[in-house]
């Protein structure tokens, strides 16, 4: 059963003594964060919660913890799909140092998310938007106005209006117009148990109002703290929402709903379908509403809570995998344990790169006298990426867990990374805001490969592009690649298991390219071949065809001349059927053998056949 508490004070203390917060220590920029969402005008979290109710304290809390969920969701959503691709895997993510590791495997990732994420009657999710897909509402509700022949429609910014107005709604406007933020009026609140798109208004509307009347009862108390308070790029605190709330956007929604409320079927149906499109594959989050004591203490209580600046950095690699949407990417693990730690570790390879490149979490690079707190000798970003032939690192990515900026911290790790690696883009990203301060104290001729981030979390959606975006334009598009589809379905009877690889003088060179042995991964996946053999005038080495197992075949070296025929006819009676990967030099020594052309294509950047033998 979860404490029941008469006060903000002693609800803030148990739930501290619960999730093990440290609020002088590591979290100490959480409080900071939470007292800005409180009262900014108080000089310390303790003086915001004297004066905030439980359920007001209990919201914003909820708030500041609630993208720890979103993480593991896109952790749980990223692993599932690369199991997808690469068979049955049981992923555990290994968190922590060695002397303090945390291993959660997918299973239990899946019942933590089932845990934080129950659903109880009258609660609902919403949309992720961003600060101007909020204002892009309004057009939606533009099809309940009048008609006005003499407005343009590309500037007609009428305000939708209900034709009849209620006395609540008169009421509620006119208080607001004097500043005084009321109850919100039955129009939205009957607008709220619609299930749809204009219920999601609704809810983003209750829970914005909700969160301005936990910080002030009026427009000139927000007014006031706006001033007060530095809102770091957080749109929930007091600065964030007097901001936004500055034209008038929750008069604006509520009008838009009264409106829409006497509105015809015909125009409800136009605002439906706008806002449907709008939200259309938008991630959604829980809204943050009628919050209790148990929803916080769910999250708290999870074994991964304790390990949340770690699972913050294991985010950021899916992120920035997912960045690379449409490219080849091998993950590297031991049977499916993928462990992020402080030690150099290759996390993933991206073959289908021009040219390929490998992910490395913390690989220490040397660097003469440094200027950040703790490095010596050295610079370890979280993660870097790297050409496999001649390394060359073209993108460092640091990640920061902090909830304010820090000018001095921040810059420092650029600096650092950007002295060491010399030809990289390096982009610092935190999950707080980032000041611009960041930037100006980065070296000037530095300072153009430098990108400082704020706000990367699950529920900033302008953050993640701009990461995204920086990341796709390094690693750029997907090397075309061979399209077998059509050619391995028209293969009767059972698939082949078995590829055959001509690594003879005129195809090692090309197989031994990193585009070459990107190439050969992708071949492998799309024939779904299990075993491999390499073959000149002899079989050179056969066996598995998949992780360490194709690197070692494939870096045995035979005698490098051509005559592939009698390995292959050999083969041949241990097999029904086989694939084999060569040249034109290659198909001339298989004369005499049931072999029949399926695909022709580009080895890295030569020209090769694959044959069916059977």
């Amino acid at each position: 059963m979860p404490e029941t508490h008469r006060d903000a004070k002693s609800a803030w203390s148990w739930l501290v003594k619960k999730g093990g917060i440290e609020p002088e220590g590591r979290d100490s920029s959480l409080v900071e964060v939470l007292k800005n969402r409180l009262n900014p005008e108080s000089v310390d979290l303790d003086d915001a919660l004297t004066n905030s109710t439980v359920t007001g304290f209990v919201n914003a809390f909820f708030g500041v913890i609630t993208p720890f969920v979103g993480m593991m969701r896109d952790l749980l959503e990223y692993f599932e799909e690369a199991g997808a691709n690469e068979g049955p895997v049981n992923w555990t993510l290994v968190l922590g140092a060695e002397d303090e590791e945390l291993e959660v495997n997918l299973d239990a990732f899946r019942q933590w998310i089932k845990t934080t994420e129950r659903t109880k009657s009258g609660l609902r999710t919403v949309p992720l938007l961003t600060y101007s897909g909020l204002w892009e509402l309004r057009k939606h509700f533009y099809p309940t106005r009048p008609e006005d022949l003499s407005q343009k429609p590309e500037w007609d910014f009428r305000q939708p209006e209900p034709p009849i107005k209620d006395s609540e709604l008169t009421n509620w406007l006119a208080a607001y117009k004097r500043g005084v933020y009321l109850d919100l009026p039955g129009a939205v609140n009957r607008s709220l148990s619609d299930p749809g798109p204009v219920g999601d208004v609704a809810a983003l509307l209750t829970e914005i109002f909700s969160a301005i009347r936990t910080i002030a009862g009026g427009a000139e108390e927000l007014r006031r703290k706006w001033r007060a308070a530095d809102s770091g790029g957080d749109f929930w605190s007091a600065a964030g929402l007097g901001q936004f709330e500055s034209d008038f956007w929750v008069r604006g929604r509520v009008l838009d709903l009264a409106a829409y409320e006497q509105a015809t079927a015909p125009q409800q149906s136009l605002v439906r379908e706008g806002l449907a499109h709008q939200f259309q594959d938008l991630p959604r989050r829980r809204m943050r509403y009628d919050i209790d004591m148990s929803d916080l203490e769910d999250i708290l209580s999870l074994p991964a809570w304790q390990r949340r600046y770690e699972l913050y950095s294991a985010w950021i690699l899916t992120l920035l995998l997912k960045a690379l949407a449409g490219h080849q990417i091998q993950l590297h693990h031991d049977k499916g344990r993928l462990a992020f730690a402080f030690r150099e570790t290759l996390m993933a390879s991206v073959i289908s790169a021009v040219p390929p490149l490998e992910i490395y979490s913390e690989r220490r690079v040397a660097l003469v006298n440094p200027v950040g707190h703790g490095r010596s000798a050295g610079a370890q970003p979280d993660y870097s990426l790297w050409t496999t032939e001649n390394p060359i690192c073209p993108l460092a990515v640091e990640c920061k867990h902090y909830k304010r900026s820090s000018t001095r911290n921040f810059s420092d790790a650029l600096n650092d990374y950007a002295a060491a690696l010399t030809s990289a883009r390096i982009i610092l990203t935190n999950y707080g805001p980032v000041n611009d301060t960041v930037i100006a104290a980065v070296t000037p001729d530095r300072r153009s490969r430098c990108t400082a981030i704020g706000q990367v979390h699950p529920e900033e959606p302008k953050g993640r592009e701009e990461f995204c975006k920086i990341v796709r334009k390094i690693v750029g598009e997907p090397r075309p690649r061979a399209d077998l589809k059509n050619a391995m379905g028209a293969i009767a009877g059972p698939r082949p298991e078995l590829l055959v690889v001509d690594i003879s003088g005129s195809m090692s060179t090309m197989i031994e390219s990193a585009a070459g042995r990107a190439s050969m991964t992708d071949l492998i996946n799309q024939t779904g071949v299990t075993r491999i053999a390499t073959v000149d005038d002899r079989l050179v080495a056969e066996g598995p065809s998949r992780g360490s197992n194709l690197v070692n075949i494939l870096s045995k070296r035979g005698s490098g001349s051509t005559d592939l025929g009698p390995t292959v006819r050999s083969l041949l009676q241990k097999n029904s059927a086989m694939l084999v990967l060569t040249d034109d030099e290659g198909i001339g020594t298989l004369s005499g053998l049931p072999a029949r052309k399926i695909a022709s294509f580009a080895l890295g950047s030569s020209p090769v056949s694959l044959l069916l033998v059977a």
